[in-house]
């Protein structure tokens, strides 16, 4: 091949870009008769956003002409109800529900009143700086106690009012009855419940199924995000909504969850991201759900065979956090809300489901605390009934951190359980039999074992080392080495002591790398320094072990000294590059979406461009040429969190500017 000149000028990354409806045609809202059970699941695949469903029924779906023509050449009935979503849900008659005002001023009303039993709180602010208000009803509500943390919400959707006017009185219902009511007592006594009445409080003054970013809040989520058709945001928990579910969760451990919509008179359990994909742990949503669906005569269903959707709330939290989520469609229609006269008969007839959702949290599972055998002290361990567990399908399951308590909900059966912890040696635990409707309680006490014997080394080039004062770059060799008897995984990454003594970094990192027994692996790095680094001198140290939590298996470092003066500043960067580490993958959470870099630039014949996410996402990363045209195809499918680099060969392509 002839000697090539390219330079990376611009490449795309794309999580499947779903901030906002990208269709260049209007498009109406209309009903399309479903013809049997897979219908609305076909109608998905054909890329049509599906707003509402019910099975063998109908659906609602907003379409542009050239949808509407593929739904009916499919052989479905089309029938146009409104210009739009916004111009439908205007004509259910909602005067008489809570306005986003009025629902303020109850719960600080509610606050003032029972301040024995309940914390207000702010979980932050939505895109037009409204309060996303949440009420924990506890009998302790500002401690933190080893109980039962049962979660509901509404409004994930603007224009579905009447999700807000049932957790509204549910909410009452606990409050009013407490001292009195023998049930509810109890369960304000020995449950920390929290409920989020308006999770989307933009879209529910605008009366629109979207925040104020035209994101579907409920298709933000991380687990399968951007598995819809549209509106579900740049990345995942782009929108603040969602993230205030997500960081209630990651304090308070959720056991159950309980989200509210409307409509369609069913009651959905995971998963929703594909159709006839049931979870891991079927047998007891199915359980849970009969149960519900018996108090309200409600039709249960595993939310994909409704329709597939991808970044939904309980597919999340139960996907990623172990917690039994469900949600409630309510109503039963026309319209998304039923007229004021019909608002006490829904709220009456789910009462009865969410009390039953206080009950079930307390019953067959297997639960107890970890802690380590020496100290007494609760250990974030991670815990697997063996029989339940798929790591294609869910993310592994944590004690938390205060009391060391796990749970795990089940149906009766004789289970295996395994407690694993980095430094500790695991502890399985067969034939734990659960009867009846009571918790099982297995404690477990974790054996310290020791770190594995994992060596790091960092061999600077060219030492010493001095920078100059309008900076530079330095090459070193880092070095691992896995001298235990077995494959391990494990995290390594770079920090740096500058003059002052102040830690800066990571610097590379932090990697996440599994090594087989035995094995070591060199690569060759190079670090850039800038013109504004302080003078002095640096240490610059390489660890393996396990970044967050802490724990350090072997550390290298070596020292260089950053020249004073004056100069022109020629290096503005701390980039690290060099060669790829084997399954480079992020420990920590990047910020956003990014391409990172790409180098060598120029370059011939191959280039190595590095891109982050900060959640597991779908990724297109594709190479253009100046004139549009697609010339390469560098990734496309789904990539876990954290930073990738991938190779761009131009072998064949000609000189240019890609």
């Amino acid at each position: 091949m002839t000697w090539q000149r390219i330079i990376i000028l611009a490449a795309v990354l794309l999580a499947l870009a779903g901030a906002q409806d990208l269709r260049a045609e209007t498009a109406h809202l209309y009903r399309i008769s479903l013809q049997d059970h897979g219908s609305a699941v076909e109608l998905a695949g054909e890329g049509i956003t599906i707003l509402a469903a019910i099975p063998n029924d109908h659906a609602l779906a907003e379409l542009t002409d050239a949808q509407m023509t593929r739904v009916i050449r499919l052989g479905y009935a089309v029938d146009y109800l409104a210009a739009s979503l916004y111009e439908y849900s205007a004509q259910d008659e909602t005067d008489d529900y809570y306005t986003y005002t009025s629902l303020s001023a109850q719960l600080q009303a509610w606050a003032t009143q029972y301040p024995a039993i309940t914390s207000l709180q702010e979980l932050g602010v939505s895109w037009q700086n409204r309060v996303l208000w949440a009420v924990k009803v506890s009998d302790n509500p500002g401690l933190d106690e080893d109980e039962i943390v049962c979660f509901f919400c509404g409004v994930h959707h603007g224009n579905e009012k009447i999700s807000a006017e049932v957790p509204m009185y549910f909410l009452n219902y606990l409050l009013t009855n407490y001292g009195t009511n023998p049930d509810v007592t109890y369960y304000v006594d020995n449950r920390e419940i929290w409920v989020f009445p308006v999770v989307n409080p933009d879209g529910y003054v605008a009366n629109s199924r979207y925040n104020n970013h035209n994101v579907d809040v409920n298709r933000n989520y991380s687990f399968h995000w951007g598995q819809s058709a549209s509106n579900y945001g740049p990345y995942p928990f782009s929108e603040p909504e969602a993230q205030a579910v997500r960081d209630l969760n990651l304090s308070q451990y959720f056991t159950t969850g309980h989200s509210y919509h409307s409509y369609g008179e069913e009651i959905l359990y995971p998963f929703a991201w594909a159709s006839n994909h049931p979870s891991p742990d079927n047998a007891f949503f199915v359980s849970l759900v009969n149960a519900m669906c018996a108090y309200n005569g409600y039709q249960p269903l595993i939310s994909g065979n409704l329709y597939p959707h991808g970044g939904e709330m309980n597919d999340y939290l139960y996907g990623e956090k172990g917690v039994m989520s469900v949600t409630t469609e309510l109503w039963s229609g026309p319209g998304y809300n039923p007229p004021t006269s019909g608002i006490l008969a829904v709220c009456q007839e789910n009462l009865p489901t969410d009390m039953y959702m206080l009950q079930r949290a307390g019953g067959a599972q297997i639960t107890g605390r970890i802690t380590d055998s020496a100290t007494g002290q609760p250990l974030v361990a991670q815990f697997k009934v063996v029989q339940l567990w798929n790591p294609n399908e869910i993310y592994p399951r944590y004690s938390e951190p205060s009391f060391g308590r796990y749970r795990h909900l089940v149906v009766p059966g004789t289970y295996t359980l395994e407690v694993s912890k980095l430094g500790y040696a695991t502890q399985t635990i067969p034939g734990i039999v659960v009867s009846g409707t009571n918790p099982t309680v297995r404690d477990v006490a974790l054996v310290f074992a020791g770190w594995p014997n994992i060596d790091i080394t960092l061999t600077p080039q060219g030492a010493p080392i001095q920078i100059p004062v309008g900076g530079g770059s330095f090459n070193f060799d880092a070095t691992i080495a896995n001298n235990s008897g077995a494959s391990q995984t494990y995290n390594a990454w770079i920090m740096m002591r500058q003059p002052s003594g102040q830690m800066q970094g990571p610097m590379l990192g932090p990697l996440t790398l599994t090594s087989p027994a035995g094995a070591g692996i060199t690569r060759s790095r190079s670090q850039n320094i800038p013109g504004t680094a302080a003078p002095g001198t640096y240490t610059y140290i390489g660890y393996v072990g396990n970044y967050n939590p802490l724990a350090v298996y072997d550390s290298s470092y070596f020292t260089f000294t950053k020249l004073s003066g004056t100069d022109a500043s020629r290096v503005d960067n701390w980039d690290n590059w060099g060669e790829s580490f084997d399954q480079e993958t992020e420990a920590s959470t990047p910020a956003g979406f990014a391409l990172v870099r790409a180098y060598p630039n120029p370059f011939n014949p191959a280039t190595t461009i590095g891109y982050q996410l900060p959640a597991h996402s779908r990724v297109s990363l594709r190479i253009y040429d100046t004139a549009g045209r697609e010339v390469a195809a560098l990734v496309d499918g789904w990539r876990e969190a954290g930073l990738h680099e991938v190779t761009f060969n131009a072998s064949g392509l000609p000189s240019g500017i890609y």
